[in-house]
């Protein structure tokens, strides 16, 4: 059968066909199809025409079929089982998954989220892996082609192609050494903008997604911080805060996760807007039950951690 052939078949015809093999009787097979004897052996007719060859006879009261029925009867169930599965709407079993999931995360990310994130999927999917990678400019693309299933987020989430839900509010808090000036004398109190502006600073700046809040909300002010260091990595910066005179300015979660010990905390002394952090999809996973279990787990635990 060539492809102008194809082209001419109607799949009800090839299923008429299937159930007629099944049943040999055209009344029966009609009853299983929920359809008339008479738009059953009309269909019947048409596939014979098409394929010109009667496909079943009569045999003691049952439909027989002929050579080319028999040749075509397996490789037409297996057709129809295809498109069947196809056409079946997917699922997603955690417990039974072997798929690698690639996940868009910062060091934020990591310090906050991952410790109670990871032991969650790896429990309920332990035949899964899962990559966590560093995300820039090219994440838009990594979204759309699969190569990333999802990113943290904390910026104004780009809109559409791209789905995004909220996974908690962030604040900011000031941080120095122990030893540090600000730290001694009156200074343990409160901190004032004069003194948050008069020692150098460590800047962090978590990734290129992420504009860096403090130095908007000071210029917003006509102000601006001397920064003495500037780093793209967290895990560090509490040794070196005990060690120098230097401010910094982080995310509370973050305070959390590397610990207070030796430093002393303050408010931000000036209006700084909190972030939302979120997690963000292209719109072809929307539906994707992979996708949809993996979001999940990330909102239930970003809600775990803000419990």
């Amino acid at each position: 059968m060539n492809k102008m052939n194809l082209a001419r078949i109607d799949l009800n015809l090839l299923v008429v066909f299937n159930e007629v093999w099944d049943c040999g009787s055209v009344t029966d097979a009609a009853g299983r199809l929920g359809l008339s004897q008479p738009a059953v052996s009309h269909a019947l007719g048409r596939l014979r025409a098409l394929l010109d060859d009667p496909l079943f006879i009569r045999s003691g009261g049952r439909l027989a079929p002929t050579a080319r029925a028999v040749a075509l009867a397996s490789p037409l169930r297996e057709a129809l089982g295809a498109v069947e599965r196809a056409l079946k709407e997917p699922t997603f079993a955690p417990a039974e998954t072997k798929r690698r999931f690639t996940i868009g995360a910062s060091e934020f990310t990591s310090l906050t989220l991952l410790p109670m994130l990871c032991p969650e999927l790896s429990a309920q999917a332990p035949g899964a892996s899962f990559t966590f990678q560093g995300i820039d400019e090219s994440v838009y693309d990594l979204l759309a082609d699969g190569r990333l299933d999802v990113a943290f987020w904390a910026t104004d989430p780009p809109g559409d192609p791209f789905s995004s839900a909220e996974l908690f509010r962030e604040t900011h808090v000031v941080v120095v050494g122990s030893h540090h000036p600000l730290a001694q004398g009156n200074h343990r109190r409160s901190l004032s903008l004069e003194g948050y502006l008069a020692y150098p600073h460590l800047k962090v700046n978590f990734t290129t997604t992420i504009p860096n809040l403090i130095d908007t909300a000071l210029s917003a002010i006509g102000q601006s911080r001397s920064v003495a260091l500037e780093t793209a990595h967290l895990a560090a910066t509490a040794a070196i805060l005990r060690a120098t005179p230097f401010v910094m300015t982080i995310p509370s979660r973050v305070l959390n996760a590397i610990g207070s010990e030796g430093l002393t905390t303050y408010p931000v002394p000036f209006d700084v807007p909190d972030f939302v952090y979120r997690v963000l999809w292209h719109r072809w996973a929307d539906r994707e039950p992979g996708s949809i279990w993996l979001r999940d787990q990330i909102v239930r635990s970003a809600m775990a951690l803000t419990d």
